[in-house]
């Protein structure tokens, strides 16, 4: 047998093969030479199983016959190696074998070099001579046992150096980067720091910022430029190979509905979990996960414009026509959108654009932007808009709808604000990110924002306005400061105030000279709001979210609610403390109340 095998193997034609195909081949008992009187091998479910019989020694070739080692003759098979190499192989031994797994460097004159000892579920890192021209694999084997091999992997590349987080203070704490659309790249940094990957650059780019993990998102690897996530030397493929390298963790972020995702499915157990939003495509991927996590989550969106509380929004209408209220007229569809006028006062900007297949991309643009989305329900694929854009049915609803708007845009406005509040509260990168954290165990304190708001009282009419805007705010996890300049009857109103366990009460004028911010406060932002109007139920929870969600340090509101001039202050108590409390104040609570 051995005689024939050899005769054949001086007929056939040469090959080479790059390592990085070895894995296709290597458990195939086609590839492997040995003598059957010395060895049984059997390759089964994708496991090599080797049996000695012989306490000498004996070897296993893998892809030629030769048991020369010392040179590689032109007719012999060899393996083409990179500049640099890593390889893993799995497996385990019996204790009464011993064996040597050899990889051989061959140079241009087919004389051996140099021999490298892989040891089992050890990385090896390989670095060929300048003068290596080929290589070969083999096994040695000596004494009787038995060895299997689970696994093999190979790499173009070396493991790099990377710091362990096991903990973080602040999410900008993490050094993440991923195959992601711009659009996820700039909402993801307003609350951290990500670096967005390309086909041509990203082993440059990753040399110079080794990250905590990647993020791939699915509907981007659709790019051509990424090549097939089956091929080992596309640009995909080199990128997960350098992340299993390196233990780098990598995680499919299947966004976008409309993305395939038969591939992806196919190649699961590279991936730490899968993020999914769609139960449908959640449950397809389960099907298929083997052991790899997949998690459905809500909806993750980029946050509307800071302006939360802005007036006018646009009215964006994904459809292909809208008719103008009370006349019937019907606009042509467009690639421009198409502004309609107001009856209104105020002005409300209301657009038309015909409605893409795909829907919800053109959604989260629209909002992105700060837009109010309005679109016919029966174009979403999914449920998870609903929430996010106002639906209708029907063209009269259509209709009703922006009339609606048109003679009442605080209408619009408040619709803004509730899918604003929606989107930050339920759909935010924010938690997006502590959600993957959590996942990759790496411990991050999450501490919910606390805040103190401050009004300055000195009427019986500020009095009452402060009351019923504390008593129907939605925030959670908030102090009332009130300094009071005397009033008619503000002995009673003080005396009603400190019933309250979050309330406290201060004469104004000895409060500003004795007290500094830091005296009073240990919250994390603080709010000087004036007191001459009430406000609605979302205001201080508004307020405060935008400052933590996009990570800001101050705020200023100067909107205007019905005609009415509105103004406040929010800051980070942090950057404030070494400010006398006076001047914190005076910039808009004036003077005249404060003595």
């Amino acid at each position: 047998m051995l005689f024939i095998e050899k005769i054949k193997n001086k007929l056939k034609k040469p090959e080479s093969m790059h390592i990085d195909f070895l894995p296709a081949k290597f458990f195939d008992s086609k590839n492997w030479f040995h003598q059957p009187s010395l060895i049984d091998l059997s390759i089964e479910n994708h496991k090599i199983h080797l049996q000695s019989k012989t306490t000498d020694s004996t070897y296993v070739n893998f892809w030629e016959s030769n048991s020369n080692y010392s040179k590689l003759e032109e007719r012999h098979n060899k393996l083409i190696l990179h500049p640099q190499n890593s390889i893993f192989i799995e497996g385990h031994t019996t204790n009464s074998l011993n064996y040597q797994i050899y990889l051989i460097e061959y140079d241009e004159e087919n004389q051996q070099t140099k021999k490298h000892t892989i040891q089992l579920n050890q990385l090896q890192q390989i670095t060929p001579k300048p003068t290596t021209k080929a290589a070969r694999l083999a096994i040695r084997i000596a004494g009787e046992g038995e060895m299997e091999i689970r696994n093999i992997f190979t790499s173009p590349f070396l493991p790099v150096e990377k710091k362990e987080k096991t903990s973080i203070r602040h999410l900008n704490n993490l050094t993440f980067a991923g195959v992601l659309p711009q659009s996820a790249i700039i909402s993801l940094n307003a609350v951290t720091e990500a670096t967005r990957l390309q086909p041509d650059v990203y082993e440059k780019t990753l040399a110079n910022n080794v990250p905590d993990f990647i993020l791939l998102e699915a509907g981007e690897l659709q790019d051509g430029n990424w090549g097939d996530i089956h091929d080992r030397t596309s640009p995909i493929g080199r990128l997960i190979l350098w992340c299993q390298t390196s233990d780098i963790p990598m995680i499919v972020w299947h966004k976008q509905t409309a993305a395939p995702y038969e591939k992806l499915q196919e190649r699961l157990a590279d991936f730490k979990f899968v993020l999914i939003h769609d139960p449908e495509i959640y449950d397809a991927y389960k099907q298929a996960a083997g052991e790899t996590p997949i998690h459905l989550i809500p909806y993750t969106i980029g946050a509307p414009s800071i302006d939360v509380f802005k007036k006018h929004p646009t009215v964006t209408v994904l459809s292909p026509r809208i008719a103008e209220p009370d006349t019937g007229f019907e606009a042509e569809s467009a690639t421009e959108p198409t502004k309609q006028p107001t009856r209104s006062k105020q002005l409300l900007h209301i657009e038309t654009i015909p409605a893409a297949a795909n829907i919800e991309i053109q959604i989260e643009e629209q909002l992105s932007k700060g837009n109010l989305v309005i679109c016919e329900k029966s174009a979403l694929k999914s449920n998870i808009f609903q929430n996010l854009a106002r639906t209708v049915e029907t063209e009269t609803e259509l209709k009703q709808l922006i009339t609606d708007y048109q003679h009442n845009p605080d209408k619009a406005a408040d619709d803004y604000r509730a899918i604003s509040r929606t989107i930050r509260w339920k759909h935010n990168y924010r938690d997006f990110m502590h959600f993957i954290t959590k996942s990759l165990k790496i411990e991050h304190s999450t501490r919910l924002p606390s805040a103190t708001i401050i009004f300055s009282i000195r009427t019986e009419q500020e009095y009452q306005n402060v009351v019923r805007t504390i008593e129907k705010q939605t925030a959670n996890r908030v102090n009332w400061i009130l300094f009071i300049t005397p009033f008619t009857g503000f002995e009673q109103a003080i005396n009603h105030l400190l019933a309250a366990d979050n309330i406290k009460v201060y004469i104004a004028s000895f409060a500003v000279k004795n007290y500094s911010l830091e005296q009073l406060t240990k919250s994390t932002y603080v709010g000087v709001v004036d007191s001459s109007r009430e406000y609605d139920d979302f205001y201080i929870e508004d307020s405060i979210n935008m400052m933590y969600y996009f990570r800001m340090t101050s705020f200023v509101d100067y909107s205007i609610k019905k005609n009415k001039p509105v103004f406040a202050q929010f800051f980070l108590t942090a950057k404030n403390t070494h400010q006398t409390l006076a001047s914190l104040l005076e910039t808009f609570v004036p003077k005249e109340k404060m003595k």
